[in-house]
């Protein structure tokens, strides 16, 4: 009996030795901090981000030697999955010739998920070839009464067509 006694002090040394020794490793251990969910905005600004580059004709590469950071950093700004500062942003807007709101209008009412979006940019990849030539030929036209016009007739058309589909 004294024998198992004695086997069962030990056995509660050890253990209480082992747990002080572990509380110690978990003081001294880093926090790491919890990861970030990716928001509709950073993944709605990425996509403006890819729109723009794809108008300018520029690689990721380029873009990223002309803003000083690595393609796959342009590769996660696209994707939404790294947040990218203002200063990058203004960056990218000189880079691309394209104003802040060309990024950020409408960014701010972005809720629910991206399938609920009222975002101009829904489909957008599925024409980006013909948008790219639409806006190269309609910056091409010197007079801005031509372009006015041009944009009345769309207008037109769109409620043209509307009016058929719903009428």
């Amino acid at each position: 009996m004294q024998f198992f006694v004695a086997l069962f002090r030990m056995i509660w040394l050890i253990f209480r030795m082992m747990r002080k020794i572990k509380q110690k490793t978990n003081r001294n251990r880093r926090r790491l901090p919890l990861k970030r969910r990716v928001s509709i905005q950073d993944v709605e600004l990425g996509k403006r981000l890819r729109i723009a580059r794809l108008l300018a004709n520029l690689s990721q590469k380029q873009t990223a030697s002309s803003i000083g950071v690595t393609f796959q950093q342009i590769q996660k700004y696209e994707k939404g999955l790294n947040r990218i500062s203002a200063a990058r942003l203004a960056e990218c807007c000189n880079l691309y010739g394209k104003p802040y709101a060309f990024f950020l209008d409408d960014l701010g009412s972005q809720v629910s998920s991206l399938e609920n979006t009222s975002s101009s940019w829904h489909g957008i990849y599925d024409h980006i070839e013909k948008y790219k030539k639409l806006i190269q030929i309609f910056e091409k036209i010197p007079d801005e009464e031509c372009r006015n016009i041009i944009i009345s007739l769309t207008e037109h058309i769109i409620e043209l067509s509307r009016e058929r589909n719903f009428g």
